[in-house]
């Protein structure tokens, strides 16, 4: 599912884990012209999307859904968040099922075993960048609510403490993230 919003001419690709609840919900409730772009079990795209978590279908799976029309009309947009807070939200959240993992296992073996990152959401299957604008999740307050002209309310924020992550973890990390890093100054900072 994608977040349509027809006055705004844009969709939203959610990606999980980046804040989409908080920045989804503030436009719906400010911009009243907004559909879902919905992929049911019986659609063929469902079969085609490592993801089966209705809410966090891909850009490549929304843009066969919605063709070429809105596709091209639409700006597309996604979340990126810094992968240390990606992580550590992704392993404390219930329902895990959106990336296809265990997080009953240890932190650092969740770590390892993690195979999607945000890109995941807004990359063709070459890996090239199908969205027009990559937003991060840390610049809903002081950029993004004002840019939409939505109120700064964080929906759904984790009660749970941080996972302390290995020097292994923060290498791993580092490796898989490669991509999601370049929007951000420093790599590694303190967690």
């Amino acid at each position: 599912m994608a977040l349509l919003l027809h006055d705004l001419k844009i969709l939203y690709i959610i990606v999980p884990g980046t804040g989409s609840s908080s920045f989804h919900d503030g436009l719906r409730d400010r911009y009243k012209r907004w559909d879902y772009v919905h992929i049911e079990e019986n659609n063929p795209l469902y079969e085609l999307s490592q993801i089966k978590h209705r809410v966090h279908f891909p850009a490549k799976i929304i843009k066969e859904e919605v063709g070429p029309e809105i596709w091209k009309s639409h700006k597309k947009i996604a979340f990126v968040r810094n992968p240390f807070d990606w992580v550590n939200s992704i392993y404390n959240k219930g329902g895990i099922e959106v990336l296809g993992l265990n997080n009953k296992v240890s932190f650092s073996e969740f770590i390892e075993n993690i195979n999607l990152t945000p890109y995941y959401w807004f990359t063709d299957d070459d890996g090239n960048v199908i969205v027009d604008e990559v937003l991060r999740t840390e610049d809903l307050d002081t950029k993004l609510f004002k840019r939409w002209s939505i109120p700064e309310a964080h929906r759904n924020p984790s009660r749970k403490p941080k996972n302390k992550f290995t020097a292994q973890d923060k290498e791993i990390i580092k490796e898989k993230f490669h991509r999601e890093f370049k929007h951000y100054d420093v790599q590694d900072k303190k967690v």
